[in-house]
């Protein structure tokens, strides 16, 4: 993510990476005052490619999903 990103909602704040109870997700720096917020979501056919090529780069690898 491009940290010069700005909040689509409010045009003023930036858009950041937090981790909260349920998982990762984007919010706008200016929390409380603008509540924007977008899920971070990879998909599981994402995470088994970035695994297959962890594992093609290091052949004594090994991964526990």
């Amino acid at each position: 993510m491009n940290e010069k990103e700005y909040c689509p909602k409010c045009l003023l704040g930036k858009k950041v990476e937090k981790n909260g109870k349920y998982g990762e997700f984007i919010s706008c720096t200016r929390f409380p005052y603008c509540d924007y917020i977008e899920k971070i979501q990879e998909s599981k056919d994402d995470l088994e490619k970035q695994a297959d090529e962890i594992l093609k780069q290091n052949d004594k690898a090994e991964l526990i999903i």
